[in-house]
């Protein structure tokens, strides 16, 4: 009878112990927790995050992506790469961003041999945000030039028009016919295209509205990348509202982010839903949706269609840049991490396939309008953004509002990534030197200050290249 008495006593004992250490640890945590700042709700840091990984990855990559490798078959291998590596390596960080409560460059510190891991991330972020930041300058240039009586793009009687310019892709279509068979006419509307006055074995012979209003108004493109030219002081105000828009959501750190996600990380999904139900009920609309999800199963025995969609999946969540890692810092340290890791993966793949949907609703209505193959309109990158897309809302009733919704949503798809991934090279730069965290408003305004100026140089006269996107 003795001994269980003694058992028992010693696990109360136990038990005691625990709860005693438990409370210290979160105690201290909580200090800790206190001067760096907590979300004011679990739904604020959801939203953030799913704000942080759903951006133009999702809407102008995945559906070229999902098309050109499968179809709807190439969600077989997307979905088992979100769940099978995504979504660990998304926890991973998450758990790893909590239990330290630190920024990307500080959870390292247990072992200072990777440190340098954290410093890659942030040097990597900090690259990633002085060019990001001008798309969504760009976006903001349309959006500007939608609110006119006469969109830009549908019209070549404007000045940067060249000779070779017709108004849409219908009319582009009608003027290849009239060539002679033995000139070879490119009708894509590929963004790597190489764009001259003179006609060759593998340029355009004619070019749409909305794709010189793109080459020779927005970008200016010069003869080379040798050939800077002059900054473009247009593009340059739409990039600094770009960074005023940028602080003004990062001023008080997580506790202005929080309140201001509940629109930009909401509002594109009302926007794609409209556009969606709008994409539904035009001619060739329903047809590109099919198109879109019509599953092409050989693929599935090409490795690298597999290697794709791992690619696409980690485009989407942002591993590796230390954003996942920064935002979770800011929970509690019994957060259900493991829930909030599940719910963002699978919000992030969802709204990839949502997008698709939306995309080729209006490329099968543009397609049908132009009587040409969805695949001669089919585009990835920013030749969809903002050269596809724009030409396709230009037939529309009322073309401005449609236009000035889809730029928006782009606005806000980029906004809520570079909030997130800034906020981590801020919060890096507080976590080493903690006396400046009273003096966080003028650190983000120098910081902004600072990659506004590093990003001017995107808003010279430019050679058109390939831009990568974050999320």
């Amino acid at each position: 009878m003795d001994l269980p008495q003694k058992a028992a006593t010693q696990t109360e004992d136990t038990i005691t112990s625990c709860d005693v250490t438990d409370n210290t640890h979160s105690d201290h945590g909580g200090d800790e927790e206190q001067a760096r700042g907590n979300w004011g709700s679990q739904v604020q840091y959801l939203l953030t995050v799913v704000g942080y990984c759903v951006g133009l990855s999702n809407v102008l990559r995945f559906p070229y992506i999902c098309k050109t490798n499968g179809g709807g078959a190439f969600l077989i291998p997307y979905i088992s790469c979100l769940l099978l590596c995504g979504l660990p390596l998304f926890f991973l960080e998450v758990v790893i961003g909590q239990f330290h409560g630190k920024g990307a460059a500080h959870v390292w510190g247990v072992c200072p041999l990777i440190k340098g891991l954290g410093i890659g991330m942030l040097i990597i972020s900090g690259g990633v945000i002085v060019y990001y930041s001008t798309t969504c300058a760009w976006a903001v240039y349309y959006m500007i030039y939608s609110c006119r009586t006469v969109l830009p793009w549908t019209s070549c009687d404007n000045t940067w028009n060249t000779e070779n310019c017709v108004e849409n892709m219908k009319l582009m279509t009608a003027s290849s016919s009239a060539v002679p068979n033995e000139t070879q006419v490119n009708k894509s509307l590929a963004v790597t295209t190489n764009l001259t006055d003179s006609v060759g074995e593998n340029e355009t012979l004619f070019h749409t509205a909305a794709e010189e209003f793109w080459q020779y108004k927005v970008l200016s493109i010069s003869s080379g990348l040798e050939h800077l030219g002059g900054i473009k002081w247009e593009l340059a105000l739409c990039l600094l509202v770009t960074w005023i828009l940028i602080f003004s959501s990062l001023v008080k750190g997580i506790k202005s982010i929080g309140k201001v996600v509940y629109v930009t990380a909401t509002m594109p999904y009302v926007f794609l839903f409209i556009l969606l139900v709008r994409g539904l009920t035009l001619p060739g609309g329903p047809q590109g949706v099919l198109f879109f999800i019509t599953p092409d199963f050989n693929k599935l025995t090409d490795v690298q269609v597999w290697v794709t969609a791992c690619v696409q999946v980690f485009f989407s969540l942002g591993p590796g840049y230390g954003g996942l890692i920064s935002m979770a810092s800011y929970n509690t340290f019994h957060s259900n991490c493991l829930r909030n890791a599940i719910i963002c993966t699978l919000a992030c793949g969802g709204s990839s396939l949502f997008a698709g949907l939306v995309v080729f609703a209006f490329l099968g209505s543009m397609a049908h309008e132009a009587n040409v193959h969805i695949t001669d309109v089919l585009s990835s990158g920013p030749g969809l953004g903002f050269i596809i897309y724009p030409e396709a809302l230009a037939q529309l009733p009322l073309p401005q509002i449609w236009s000035v919704l889809f730029f928006v949503m782009l606005i806000f798809l980029v906004q809520d990534s570079l909030f997130s991934t800034v906020e981590t090279v801020i919060s890096a730069i507080l976590d080493e030197y903690s006396f400046l965290l009273k003096w966080r408003i003028p650190v983000t305004a120098a910081y902004c200050l600072v990659s506004f100026l590093l990003g001017l140089i995107f808003t010279t006269e430019e050679l058109i290249v390939s831009v990568p996107m974050l999320h």
